[in-house]
This record gives structure tokens, sequence and C-alpha cells, in this order.
């Protein structure tokens, strides 16, 4: 046999190249380890390992932002966010975390952003086990970078939820943590690699089938997301404008309610405020909880100028006659205590510890009734006024009231004597209270 001709007669091969079969040098990229046969750099057990923790970090990103997106769609329609890990309440509040400002970005829910930063490095991690040595390194490299983008915006939130909003979302939590971890198994993945970076040639993603699927799976990915998001989102946008109109209307005509016969209900703000908000509810009705934290935001954020009242309509049968079914089995017993706090002065106390305090779960009978003391009312006069009917009485007169004003479906709110019954967005209200502060 003839020995195969140099592929550039005249030009000696470099010393060390690695040289094919034919003849031909061998790219560094494709060659196999030293004397064995041993994989290329970056395919590396240890290198693949990396890329697949990476890959499992990125999933799991992906399904805590989807259910925080899910949680913050929630709470734009006027609904409690659960939360995977959190009470609902006190400090650990995701609904709290979720309707600030600040958990909004270009429109958008930031943890809708975080689901987009997971699908891409998704990507990344596929492409750090499926394609070459310099492009595994070049995606290693972006997902480090990304990772460390995330870990920085994350310290900026965080310190957002302890320092302004004054709640934690565990939730949020646990995708600062995966970012963490993210950004250590990328930069691992770096070292393992040993490669340089080459983000021309995975830029290129013409050139490689592999490149071409991931890409497009990426921005598919994201294109479903955005759909996901943005559609239910316009269109409960667009329901908050149409019924901000609405209400906006009603206020150009005289009140259909004489506020007057709100008067002896628990209040706080000013009696001069200018716009006083009537809120009909049950401490048992998540929806109630939602607005009673909209209204209260609102109230902080607009001090002296809104007085807000509370109007008791318990969704039972055992005392609302307007009422088919006993649909909330404590709500009887709790709007009586609450009517046997206001004897005490201290309803909003009690108030606040049902629908802020404790988590939508814990607002049942045995639960509250061991903590009556906690809450700062004096159990043996509670216990007095539930034995002698006293409790019951008030309640009954709020429970007449309500269903002569067609309040029964809850939550109700009548606005300086214009009534929106069964169901708030909180755009809507604070629209309709900016609109009526403005004209006033």
């Amino acid at each position: 046999m003839t020995e195969p001709p140099n592929p550039l007669p005249g030009a000696p091969t470099p010393a060390g190249a690695p040289i094919s079969a034919a003849g031909a040098p061998v790219d560094a990229g494709d060659a196999p380890g030293p004397a064995t046969g041993a994989p290329a750099a970056g395919a590396t057990p240890r290198g693949r390992a990396a890329a697949l923790v990476a890959l499992v970090l990125a999933l799991a990103g992906a399904g805590v932002a989807a259910f925080l997106v899910r949680e913050h769609l929630a709470v734009t329609q006027g609904d409690l966010a659960r939360g995977l890990f959190c009470g609902g309440s006190g400090q650990f509040d995701c609904g709290r975390v979720a309707a600030d400002p600040s958990s909004w970005l270009l429109g958008m829910p930031v943890a809708f952003w975080g689901l987009a930063f997971y699908f891409v490095t998704l990507g990344l991690a596929l492409g750090a086990l499926v394609l070459r040595p310099a492009e595994r390194a070049a995606a290693a490299s972006l997902g480090t970078l990304l990772a460390l983008t995330a870990v920085i915006f994350d310290a900026w939130l965080a310190w957002v939820m302890v320092t302004q909003i004054g709640s934690i979302c565990l939730n949020c939590v646990a995708t600062y943590a995966i970012n963490l971890l993210l950004l250590v198994a990328f930069w691992r993945l770096e070292q393992r690699i040993g490669a340089p970076p080459d983000l021309k040639a995975l830029a290129l993603a013409w050139r490689s089938p592999a490149k071409i699927a991931i890409a497009l799976g990426v921005a598919g990915a994201i294109a479903a997301a955005t759909v996901w998001v943005w559609r239910p989102l316009a269109e409960t946008r667009q329901f908050a404008r149409e019924e901000t109109l609405e209400f906006l209307d009603k206020t150009t005509r005289p009140p259909e309610i004489d506020m007057a016969r709100f008067a002896g209900l628990p209040s706080r703000g000013p009696d001069s405020a200018p716009v006083t908000i009537v809120v009909a509810g049950d401490f048992q009705c998540h929806y109630c909880r939602a607005l009673s934290a909209n209204v209260e935001r609102l109230r902080r954020e607009l001090p002296g100028r809104i007085r807000v009242v509370f109007l008791q309509s318990p969704v039972s049968s055992l005392c609302n006659p307007g009422i088919k079914e006993n649909v909330h089995e404590d709500a009887c017993w709790l709007a009586e205590v609450g009517e046997a706090a206001a004897m005490q002065g201290r309803f909003w106390e009690y108030h606040d510890f049902l629908y802020h305090h404790l988590s939508q779960p814990q607002v049942t009978r045995a639960n509250v009734e061991p903590r009556l003391a906690e809450i700062g009312l004096d159990p043996a006069r509670v216990k007095a006024a539930l034995a002698d009917g006293s409790a019951r009485a008030r309640l009954g007169r709020e429970v007449g009231l309500a269903n002569q004003l067609k309040l029964i479906e809850v939550p109700s709110i009548v606005i300086n004597g214009h009534a929106r019954r069964a169901g708030v967005y909180p755009d809507m209200l604070r629209s309709v209270v900016h609109v009526m502060l403005a004209r006033l």
C-alpha cells in the first residue's frame, strides 16, 4: 500500500496535530482524547453532569415561574394568590407581593420574564450537552452571564419585598435560590469544558440541526407563554375598563343608596373623607379577603381621603334568609363574633386578624375560638354576647340591611351611594376612586 499524500503537498503537518485515517488534520474540537479515544472536552462525565444539573434547574425554575404567573393573574382578577409555600397572610403574603407595582415589568408580571429566562437557560443547557466544545463553552458563558444578571435582579426584588412591601413571597424566594444554583452550575460547566467560547459559531444556528431545533424550541416556548399570559391579562384589563366606565357613568346620576343607612357600622378613616367605601363581605369568602386587602392598600395610599365601612353579609342560610344553603359553614359564628368584637370596640382588630393574619383555610371556628384573647378580645364577654343573643340581634340588622340593598352577593361595594354588586376588579376600584377624588 502507498502512504496517503499530504493534503497540501509540500506543506508540513503541524507538530502534534491529529491525523485522520485519510491523513488529513482533524479539528481539535472533534479529536478524541489522548491515546485512548476519550470524549472531547465538555463531553466528560463531569461536564455532562454540570449541564444536566443546569437543565434540571431550568426546568424546575420554569415550573415555579409558571405557577407564579398563574397566581399573578388571579390577583389581577381580584382573587387570592394561594401560594405553593405561602400562608397567604401576615409576613408571607404572596397576594400582597403580586399586587405591588414592583411585580410588573413592561406591562407583564415579573414572573413571565422569569419564565422566558428559564426557557432560554434551558436551551443553553441543552446546547452545552450536544454541541461542539467551543459552542458548549459559549453556551455555558452565556448561561453564567444570564444567571448572574438574574441573581442581581433577585437581590433588588428581595430588598423591595422586605423593605417596601413588608411581605415575602416564598415562591419568589424559591426562584432566587434556583437562579443562584443555576449560576453555580453554568460557572462549573465553563470550568469543565475548558475550551475557549466561540459565540459566533454558537449564533450560526442554521449550520447545525441541533441548534435549529433548540432555537425553535426556545422561541416556541416563549411565544406560547406570551399568548398564555397576554390573553387573560388583556381580557381582565378590558373587563376592568368596561366596569370602570359603567360605574363612573352611574356617578353622574343621583346616588341609588342613602349612605346614612350605614350609620353605626364599623368604620375607619375620617368621617369627613370625600370618598366612603362600604364593603359587604363574609369572613370565609376568599374574594372578600382579596378585596379587603385592595381597599386597605388604597386607603393607606390616600390617607385622610377614604373612609371604609364594613357590612356583614355571611353566605349561610343559618343566619341569612337571603341565602338558600349553608355555603360557608362557620360564616354565621364568625360574623356574630365580629359583632361581639364591635361591642368591645375592637372590630377592626378582629377583621384584620381574620383577613390579613390567618391564612384562608385557618379562618374557621375551631381555629379562631381559642385565639380570641390573642386578637385582643375578652373571651368571656364574647361568649356572653353569643349566649344572650345580643350579637345575633346586631348581625340580624346588618343582614337585613344587606338584603334590602341587594348586597348579599359578596363581595359587593357601595362608593358614595353607588353600588357595584358581586365582585370588584382591583384596577376598577383604583380607577374609580382616583377619578371620583379628582372630580371632588
